[in-house]
C-alpha cells in the first residue's frame, strides 16, 4: 500500500558522499532549502542528519557503512526512507539502460539531467571522484567513466610516494612552481582541470555528441572557467534528481 502525501508534504533529502554528507529540506511550496553538511567520519551523528519535521526521506549513499547507520535510524523514528538505485531513472524519467552497480549519487544527476536538459546530454560530476555519464536523444543511457578527482589525485601521491607530504589541490594560477608543496597543489588542481577538458575532446573525436553538458560537484565551479565549449553548472543537480523521485512518490500515491 502505498502511502498518501499531501502536496504540502516535506522531504528530507540526503546525499551521502564520500567525503561528506548533504541533507536539504524540499517540498513543492519551498523548493530546496539551504544544505547542511556533516563530515563522513566516526563523528557522523545518524540522528542530528536525519533530524526535523519531515514525511518522508529520499537517500542517494555511495557510502555503504554510512547509509546503513541512517537506515537504522530512519526504522528507529519510523521516517520512511526511499533509497534511490538504477531503477529510479526508468521509474521517473523513463532512461534506460543504467547498470546495477551504478552508484545512487549519479543516478540521482542523470534524472535530473534527463527531466531539465536537451538530449542527448552529458554530466560532470566532479566531486571526490570524477564521473562522466551521457544519456542519448532516445533515453537510452550510452555509458560512464570514473576517475579520480583532484583532492583523489593529491592524496594518491601522499599514499603511494616515501617523501611527498599530503597536500591538498590549491586555487592557484597555472605556473611551473619552485617548492614540493606548491607543485602538488597545483599540479593536482590544473591536471584535473585537463583531464576533463582532455576526456571532452577525445570522446567528441570519437563521434559521442550531446547538446546539452552540465557540471556538478564541488570542483565544477573551478573547471568551468577554463571549457571553451558550451555548458553551464547546477550544483543542485543530485537534490534535484532526488526530489524528482520524491515527487514521481508523491504522484503515485494519488494513482495507485
Amino acid at each position: 500500500m502505498v502511502e498518501v502525501m499531501t502536496p504540502g508534504s516535506r522531504a528530507l533529502l540526503v546525499d551521502v558522499g564520500n567525503s561528506v554528507v548533504k541533507t536539504r529540506g524540499w517540498s513543492r511550496a519551498t523548493g530546496l532549502q539551504p544544505a547542511v553538511f556533516w563530515p563522513v567520519d566516526d563523528s557522523l551523528d545518524p540522528h542530528a542528519v536525519l533530524g526535523g519535521e519531515f514525511d518522508g526521506a529520499v537517500m542517494a549513499a555511495v557510502v555503504p557503512a554510512v547509509a546503513a547507520r541512517l537506515r537504522d535510524q530512519a526504522a528507529r523514528v519510523g521516517l520512511p526512507l526511499h533509497e534511490v538505485v538504477p531503477a529510479s531513472a526508468e521509474s521517473t524519467v523513463r532512461i534506460r539502460g543504467l547498470y546495477p552497480s551504478m552508484g545512487a549519487d549519479r543516478v540521482a544527476d542523470i534524472i535530473a539531467l534527463a527531466k531539465f536538459s536537451r538530449l542527448p546530454a552529458l554530466c560532470v560530476d566532479a566531486g571526490t571522484a570524477v564521473t562522466v555519464d551521457l544519456v542519448a536523444e532516445d533515453g537510452e543511457y550510452v555509458g560512464g567513466l570514473i576517475l579520480p578527482g583532484a583532492t583523489l589525485m593529491a592524496r594518491s601521491l601522499a599514499e603511494g610516494t616515501a617523501r611527498l607530504p599530503l597536500v591538498g589541490p590549491g586555487d592557484h594560477e597555472l605556473a611551473l612552481a619552485r617548492a614540493t608543496t606548491s607543485a602538488i597543489a597545483v599540479g593536482s588542481h590544473w591536471g584535473c582541470i585537463a583531464m576533463i577538458g582532455g576526456l571532452l575532446n577525445l570522446l567528441e573525436a570519437r563521434g559521442y555528441r550531446w547538446r546539452t553538458l552540465v557540471l556538478t560537484g564541488g570542483f565544477s565551479p573551478r573547471i568551468s572557467p577554463c571549457l571553451s565549449r558550451d555548458h553551464h553548472v547546477d550544483l543542485d543537480l543530485c537534490f534535484k534528481g532526488l526530489a524528482i523521485v520524491w515527487e514521481a512518490m508523491h504522484a503515485g500515491a494519488h494513482t495507485g
